[in-house]
């Protein structure tokens, strides 16, 4: 199964994987192969790029980073945040663990800085701040 991060990618990727018996391939939304497909990059680098905390999606810098998050009392606190942010504009993905205390978000850093989102956190009533690792 893919990680959310790697779904994100494939799904704004004008190409896809076709899963085929034991071999795996991409090919173009408009069917063609071969010298007619558009230049692609190779499986290994597709991972690479996508195992990276920092990378581009149709030329957006996308960063993804964690933070502390405190004062939440719950699981529905959580919820809350993970909603909030999911919809601010340049957020693209977000996640937060209340158990951990951390938020995981994904960022287009044209459109939002870490600054931003700290203050996002903060317009629901929560803290936030960078974590250390």
């Amino acid at each position: 199964m893919l990680s959310s991060l790697a779904s994100s990618f494939l799904l704004k990727n004008p190409r896809f994987l076709i899963f085929s018996h034991s071999s795996l391939r991409l090919s173009e939304p408009n069917g063609l192969h071969g010298e007619d497909a558009l230049p692609r990059p190779s499986l290994s680098a597709m991972h690479a790029e996508i195992k990276s905390k920092s990378f581009k999606i149709n030329n957006m810098a996308i960063i993804k980073q964690k933070f502390d998050i405190g004062g939440m009392h719950c699981g529905a606190c959580a919820a809350g945040i993970q909603m909030y942010l999911s919809n601010t504009d340049g957020v693209k993905n977000a996640f937060v663990d209340y158990d951990k205390k951390v938020g995981e978000f994904e960022y287009d850093d044209e459109k939002i800085k870490a600054e931003a989102i700290v203050k996002a956190v903060e317009e629901v009533g929560y803290t936030a701040k960078p974590a250390a690792n």
